[in-house]
């Protein structure tokens, strides 16, 4: 529950800047405070996740943060961090100055923005992948003028009208997301991740913008390795990061059927108070397991069964958090919040970003291949593929021809800087530097309204999942042996992903898979009899919502005009029509009418 915002003239106070950090919020924002400075000001708000002590000050430097930072801050952490900001911020030359193996910065983790500020300028530390993202926003002469969390807010400081990056739309459409460091704002950029960014202003007015870096992905493991001792290496790693966020009263973990997140409950502490959470549409498989993984490590259960129409309702509020370049879809928990707050939990624990991290669900070049239908494990079939060929014939036939041209162009641009040769698979360019990838809305609008915690973004973590061999990561192989004791008796128990159980053998296994598809496809047949709509996991049907929701057609009708400023811009005809082509599919519909409510509220919010 948390953002800040600085501002390097006296255009704005520090109320100003308070006010409008709080205003996504709605009518019950948090608390929280500014500081007035000759270079400006700064406003941040209270972080539910430090129990709202996230602000100090400290021989004349205001320190502050907000995130999950994962470290544990005694007076003595918050008086090294001040002595070391000053003594950056007074360097004429930072060039030299190397703080990968700075060991004050090495004690940094989780996903957090950190700041710091004094008579001179401040800093801004972000995390290793940017998780906690921070932009600039520059003024008409292309000159900075305002650093914070919410992008939608600095581009109505930074300037007068609404400065578009239509390609960075086009991006959006297209694939969910804007390639690094884009916004949909021209005027915006995020800045790099893992690094310290000291801003400080000359004698002659102007400012002056350094950044050191402290934290680079590992370089791969190549050649010989041993899989078992990087099995319990990772182990280790991950019952100790969940062992340093159980600091708590009480705990809930986001528990699916899945591997993942009972991991995570199966590395909680038995001394710790701990409940496990599962959200679906209706009771169905995936609840049935969730329900026998909390039993099993005796865990109280509680299923939250959702508004069917809680996407309809949630929509606006997500987009007012995250703004337009990552898709709201898979902000789940944001809807649920006021029901999941009842439970009291001081932190919620989730698995999300382990698929990505561990199990190389973001490899654009690796080909899953079904192997007798699905009844035997699939195999995994390195491919060439042309990463800045990425827009799809839908999109290819509505965008006007120079979007086309553009999103190319910008991908083309990404590769060269960002790939590293030396690495298996295209996976790195999806892993680093972080982008505005789908979990990043999870995180980014659930973050605001709960005490999120994402295990995955644990430094040790990341560190295993950049060196970790990618051969590894295929079909869960080394998540799979590093959770085996961890998991103990929740090893009995199938997954509902695929109905093995993480215990079975190669052999048990196929026949465990064979049982499941016999009970999926005896699942379809009676629902196709039956004519319903029920899934039997954790997500929507979301093609059927899309088709079938009478208030997903109501938000349609509502905001369909606003497509229609696009036209000429990003559409090569009709945006409005796009909305209602009754071929599209959802994630497109999705994403268009996310587009459309984004420009109600540029215009309404942050109207100058």
């Amino acid at each position: 529950m948390s953002d800040f915002l600085f501002i390097l003239n006296k255009q704005y106070t520090g109320q100003d800047l308070l006010n409008l950090i709080q205003k996504p919020y709605g009518g019950h924002p948090p608390r929280g405070a500014f500081f007035q400075y000759p270079w400006g000001c700064f406003a941040v708000l209270e972080e539910h996740l430090a129990g709202n002590k996230n602000t100090f000050n400290k021989n004349g430097v205001s320190f502050a943060w907000i995130g999950d930072l994962a470290v544990d801050l005694q007076n003595y952490f918050i008086e090294r961090f001040v002595s070391r900001f000053i003594e950056l911020q007074q360097c004429s030359d930072t060039n030299g100055i190397r703080l990968q193996s700075d060991s004050l910065f090495n004690q940094l983790n989780g996903a957090f923005a950190l700041i710091a500020a004094n008579q001179e300028g401040f800093c801004i530390v972000t995390d290793p992948l940017s998780f906690v993202p921070v932009y600039i926003g520059t003024n008409d002469n292309n000159m900075p003028i305002a650093f914070g969390t919410h992008p939608d807010i600095l581009a109505a400081v930074s300037s007068d009208c609404l400065k578009l990056d239509a390609v960075s739309a086009g991006e959006f459409l297209n694939s969910g997301y804007c390639t690094f460091p884009n916004t949909i704002h021209a005027n915006v950029k995020e800045i790099a991740p893992g690094r310290v960014h000291i801003v400080k202003k000359r004698k002659s007015g102007q400012f002056i913008l350094n950044d050191l870096i402290y934290w680079l992905p590992p370089k791969e493991i190549c050649g010989c390795y041993d899989k078992l001792e990087l099995a319990k290496e990772l182990e280790n790693i991950i019952r100790s990061a969940v062992e340093s966020r159980c600091n708590a009263k009480k705990i809930a973990v986001l528990l699916s059927g899945g591997l993942d997140s009972r991991v995570i409950l199966a590395a909680v502490p038995q001394s710790a108070e701990c409940i496990g959470l599962t959200f679906s549409n209706e009771l169905n498989r995936e609840t049935n397991v969730a329900s026998k993984v909390a039993k099993c490590y005796d865990r109280q259960w509680i299923p939250l069964i959702r508004d069917p129409e809680l996407l309809s309702k949630s929509i606006v509020n997500i987009v007012k958090f995250i703004s337009c370049q990552s898709q709201w879809v898979d902000a789940h928990n944001f809807g649920l919040s006021d029901r999941i707050s009842k439970y009291d939990a001081d932190f919620l624990l989730s698995g999300m970003l382990f698929d990505r991290f561990l199990k190389a669900g973001s490899a654009p070049d690796i080909l899953i291949q079904e192997r007798c239908n699905g009844y035997l494990p699939p195999k995994y079939l390195k491919t060439t593929v042309n990463y800045a060929d990425a827009i799809t014939n839908f999109w290819k036939e509505r965008f006007k021809k120079e979007i086309v041209e553009g999103v190319y162009n910008r991908k083309g641009d990404y590769y060269r800087m960002h790939m590293d040769q030396n690495r298996s698979s295209l996976e790195w360019l999806n892993m680093y530097p972080f982008s505005q990838h789908y979990e990043n809305a999870y995180w980014t609008a659930d973050r605001r309204v709960l005490p999120l915690r994402l295990i995955a973004t644990d430094r040790r973590i990341l560190d295993f999942a950049f060196k970790c061999p990618f051969d590894l990561k295929l079909n869960n192989t080394i998540l799979l042996t590093a959770a085996l004791d961890i998991y103990g008796k929740g090893a009995y128990i199938i997954n509902a992903n695929d109905g093995c159980r993480p215990a079975s053998k190669t052999y048990q296994k196929i026949f465990e898979r064979a049982v499941y598809k016999f009970q999926d496809k005896a699942v379809k047949i009676f629902q196709k009899n039956r004519k319903s709509l029920k899934t039997q996991d954790s997500w929507h049907n979301y093609q059927g919502y899309w088709d079938n929701s009478a208030e997903l057609e109501s938000l349609k009708k509502q905001y369909s005009n606003y497509l229609d400023k696009f036209n000429g811009l990003l559409f090569e005809n009709a945006g409005k029509e796009l909305l209602f082509n009754d071929g599209i599919g959802w994630l497109y519909g999705f994403r268009l009418l996310q587009l459309a409510v984004w420009r109600d509220i540029m215009e309404q919010c942050y109207k100058r």
